[in-house]
């Protein structure tokens, strides 16, 4: 991923934490992307398919919450 598309480490790694699933997203990540990278190139860098969709603000609350009653008991 990084040496194909000539990635820094640094975008690399937010690809893959931050998962962006539209071309904004992925310009938030990568500088000067529509300058660096084509749009087939980007297509490849946007992911839509093979992850659970990210967790709600509730979901995201509800599991804190358990997370710290699992401590307490």
């Amino acid at each position: 991923l990084r040496n194909i598309l000539q990635l820094t480490a640094a975008e690399t790694l937010q690809v893959i934490n931050l998962r962006p699933s539209t071309a904004i997203e992925l310009q938030l990540v990568v500088e000067e992307c529509e300058e660096r990278l084509t749009e087939d190139q980007m297509g490849q860098l946007i992911i839509s398919e093979n992850l659970p969709p990210r967790p709600s603000s509730a979901e995201q609350k509800t599991s804190a919450e358990d997370g710290n009653e699992r401590m307490e008991t």
